[in-house]
């Protein structure tokens, strides 16, 4: 009787061990600066980053001497990107015909998915060249999400596993597009409809205090969705807003937090409150 309590015990424990490790999702974002002017757009990359697991790399890389990327030294985002522990990667102008840029993102994707045990790459690009890269990847089990422009092209989008647009960033709507689905959509039907509660929650990761965070997609007069991470959003009615705020006081584009709860439909964010600060690192 013992020995089987002991045992259930142990069995239960390696659950538990299990089910942290499938939660704990480890993301290391590259950005190509020199496709990506508008360096105000990270921003809300890494807050995803951050809601969506554990940020275990933030690699820029661009030839910082260049006037065009004179928007990346603002003091605002420098200060931010060295909060999240962003790491400035020059790539000196290269002879032409060559794309240093390129070759250095490759070679710093090999090494996170080496050295860091990344479970997830970020890629920050609409240059194509990195589909043989991003194909290399996958074959190894690394999930790949590229943001990246409209002109971004088809064989981009096919070969990542999420494509997000630039632009819905910039307009402030977190807009995810599996490759699979047709490039000239431009909406995403949640995918809390296909995947179980089980399988988004293993993908939610809270803070110290216990509180999940994400981006409202899209609110209406009585509900909402928030986006939780690049392929998930989380149903919210009006009465799971937290007063004295109100679901008409919400914006798609909106930081907030939020528990979790469940009803007859499935998983449900509630007690959802907006945030007005900058997740930590």
């Amino acid at each position: 009787m013992f020995k089987q309590k002991k045992q259930r015990s142990r069995k239960t424990g390696c659950l538990r061990e299990k089910n942290k490790e499938m939660k704990t999702k480890n993301i290391g974002i590259l950005t190509d600066a020199e496709n990506t002017l508008d360096p105000s757009l990270l921003i809300p990359i890494v807050r995803l980053a951050h809601g969506s697991g554990h940020l275990s790399g933030l690699v820029l890389f661009g030839n910082w001497d260049c006037p065009a990327l004179a928007g990346w030294k603002r003091p605002e985002i420098t200060t931010q990107l060295e909060k999240w522990g962003a790491v400035w990667s020059e790539v000196p102008k290269a002879r032409p015909g060559k794309n240093a840029s390129d070759i250095a993102i490759s070679f710093e994707a090999a090494v996170m998915a080496k050295e860091r045990h990344v479970t997830e790459i970020w890629l920050v690009s609409g240059d194509s060249d990195f589909t043989p890269m991003i194909n290399r990847l996958r074959a190894e089990g690394i999930s790949v999400v590229v943001f990246g422009p409209k002109t971004a092209t088809e064989g981009l989008r096919a070969a990542c596993n999420s494509f997000i647009l630039l632009d819905d960033l910039k307009n402030g709507i977190r807009t995810a597009m599996p490759a699979r689905y047709p490039a000239a959509s431009t909406s995403f039907a949640a995918r809390r409809v296909n995947a179980t509660a089980r399988e988004i929650a293993n993908t939610l990761v809270a803070d110290s205090r216990g509180w999940f965070h994400g981006f409202v997609q899209t609110v209406g007069a009585k509900f909402g969705f928030i986006r939780v991470n690049a392929l998930d959003t989380l149903f919210f009615g009006a009465h799971h807003v937290d007063l004295p705020m109100t679901i008409k006081d919400l914006r798609s584009g909106d930081p907030v937090e939020f528990r979790l709860s469940r009803n007859r439909q499935g998983l449900v964010a509630c007690h959802v409150r907006k945030t007005l600060a900058f997740r930590p690192a």
